[in-house]
């Protein structure tokens, strides 16, 4: 059950494909709840985008992702700021001036 929320998102993401091949780009479409209930959530292609640059999952609303795919947004947020940390590190120091 776990791996629910995980294979709804690949369905979502599969609708977008279909959805940006489509004639009908503009319109809503229906992609599923990610929390695991099976319903489905109207949304354009612009409001699923939105949903995914800010790192939300699509839901019913009043309806809250599983503990799994809060979890898994939390290490995906962890790990890109893990990596610009990292790079501003490398930055400072390509930068600094040897001590003599």
């Amino acid at each position: 059950m776990d791996e629910l929320p995980s294979l709804v998102a690949d369905v979502n993401a599969r609708i977008r494909e279909i959805a940006e091949r489509s004639a009908e780009r503009a319109s809503d479409w229906e992609f599923m709840c990610e929390c695991g209930c099976g319903d489905r959530v109207r949304l354009s292609l612009e409001e699923y985008e939105e949903l995914l640059a800010k790192g939300f999952p699509v839901v019913v609303p009043g309806h809250r992702p599983s503990a799994t795919a809060r979890a898994r947004a939390l290490r995906e947020d962890a790990a890109a700021l893990r990596a610009q940390a990292g790079h501003q590190v490398a930055r400072a120091l390509r930068g600094r001036k040897p001590r003599t």
